[in-house]
């Protein structure tokens, strides 16, 4: 599976979107583009985390995230988002 890094500027453009549309999201119940979907593992090696971790959060319900043939995909915008309300 290949990786797909992040540059500090996307990263920051991320943040910046998220931040702003965590409220729209929040109040309006708005899905995101399907193109803004990445799996489990490329979350987990940013936040460098475990499996069990991010089911732990999932369980929890830390984080919304949609199941797609048994894999788990998160949207992007969406996790900056929850992750910044921590």
């Amino acid at each position: 599976m290949k990786v797909k890094h992040i540059s500090n500027s996307d990263l920051k453009k991320i943040i910046t979107n998220a931040t702003t549309n965590s409220n729209f999201l929040r109040n309006k119940k708005a899905i995101p583009a399907l193109n803004d979907l990445v799996d489990e593992e490329f979350i987990r090696k940013i936040l460098n985390v475990s499996q069990k971790t991010m089911y732990n959060y999932r369980k929890a319900g830390l984080f919304d995230y949609i199941k797609i043939k048994g894999k788990v995909f998160y949207f992007k915008s969406l996790f900056v988002a929850q992750l910044l309300a921590l």
